[in-house]
């Protein structure tokens, strides 16, 4: 596993592959045993919106995956042009608004 991309082996031919992760398709176990034409076509997902910088405020909380895909949840402490200054757990984090969601508190 790389950066951007895996090294696939095929077991058949022992030849190895390298795979850009967005070429990835990850398949249910259910349907793995199905022939192609009679899977069913997985449901589309409109695609995740992109967020801006006016969409943030200092004192909101947000949340975010970092590089290792673990999530955080934090408040943003200053407002950049292109990122935002996220504390989480007394670190601080510089976010590309792109990758902050906003976190709606539900405990009322």
């Amino acid at each position: 596993m790389k950066d951007r991309q895996v090294t696939l082996l095929d077991e058949q031919s022992k030849q190895r592959f390298n795979v850009l992760y967005a070429a990835v398709v990850p398949v249910d176990e259910q349907q793995a045993g199905q022939s192609p034409s009679t899977a069913p076509a997985a449901p589309l997902r409109p695609p995740q919106e992109i967020r801006h910088k006016p969409e943030f405020l200092v004192g909101q909380r947000v949340s975010f995956t970092d590089q290792s895909l673990k999530r955080h949840v934090g408040e943003i402490v200053r407002i950049n042009q292109r990122t935002a200054t996220v504390h989480c757990h007394g670190r601080a984090w510089r976010v590309a608004f792109a990758l902050l969601q906003h976190v709606t508190d539900v405990t009322s």
